[in-house]
């Protein structure tokens, strides 16, 4: 009878215990052909039509006289994490993504591995490491599940005083633009011809944000924030969901939302919650006021 534990399917619990270890051997992506394919097993081989992707040790590659294409170290992630969990790798890429380093990741049936470029081994690891201490050692109790956090959370819905608190929270947030329009008066008039579709989310003080807006026809999600700290916690679905169900009570069951290019983090967040990239429009914009941050 195997004595293995569970695999741990918690996002909460994943990133709290997942232990990044650095292999201390260089590794490197290179392409096989057919006739290569009784190479002596490879760390991973995933088979194309161009050629077989292989990932193997660099000794092992220049043993066998391949051509190296990435030289990279390989950063594995001891918990034991479920093949259904969701959001775990999209939260340590984003780490990694907003300190500049890529990851190519492979998941075994025990295991995730992240392959990063050979220079930034340490440095990966370091941010990886700093990640688990952030979230091991956040506001949420030790051990506690998402849900009994958010039993906590107070969730109301956004007024005009909370302007100061909500603002100071998106100016603390990368990847969220503010511009004029985002002045206590057109918040006011945005929220007043809005009513009852942004929300505030409050642990002893506001700690995330939600502000939503229609045209009668589709709805439009703005300024999702979430303190830091208390991400990855549940609070953005469940503010993101607050104002879908108000604006399911108008009839309305199309939502969109603008997510800048660059802004990894997001994109992965709204992907992992079923919304799907537009690749069929493309949004363009009109200014005619004498103000360039409109």
């Amino acid at each position: 009878m195997s004595t293995r534990p569970e695999a741990e399917a918690w996002l909460d619990r994943l990133l709290s215990t997942m232990q990044p270890a650095l292999d201390p051997e260089d590794y490197v992506y290179a392409v096989i052909s057919a006739a290569s394919r009784g190479l002596s097993v490879p760390f991973c081989r995933v088979r194309e039509a161009e050629g077989d992707t292989v990932i193997l040790s660099r000794a092992q590659a220049e043993g066998n006289g391949l051509d190296c294409k990435f030289l990279c170290r390989r950063i594995t992630l001891l918990v034991h994490s479920s093949l259904e969990a969701v959001g775990l790798l999209a939260v340590v890429s984003a780490e990694l993504a907003q300190h500049g380093t890529s990851a190519n990741c492979v998941s075994g049936y025990f295991h995730d591995h992240l392959f990063v470029p050979a220079t930034q081994g340490d440095r990966a690891l370091a941010v990886l490491q700093a990640l688990q201490r952030r979230v091991s050692g956040s506001s949420t109790p030790r051990g506690a599940s998402i849900s009994n956090l958010l039993e906590n959370v107070v969730i109301r819905e956004m007024t005009l005083g909370d302007y100061d608190a909500v603002r100071g929270l998106l100016a603390s947030v990368p990847g969220v633009t503010l511009r004029s329009a985002d002045s206590r008066e057109g918040t006011q008039l945005y929220l007043e011809r809005n009513a009852g579709l942004s929300f505030v989310a409050l642990l002893g003080r506001i700690v995330g944000c939600v502000m939503c807006g229609h045209d009668g026809r589709r709805g439009y999600l703005q300024h999702l924030a979430v303190e830091a700290d208390l991400r990855s916690r549940g609070i953005g679905g469940a503010l993101a969901e607050r104002s879908l169900a108000a604006l399911e009570r108008l009839g309305i069951e199309k939502t969109h939302i603008d997510v800048l290019a660059d802004n990894i983090e997001a994109q992965q967040f709204w992907v992992n919650r079923g919304w799907r990239r537009r690749s069929d429009l493309l949004r363009y914009s009109l200014n005619r006021s004498s103000d360039p941050n409109a």
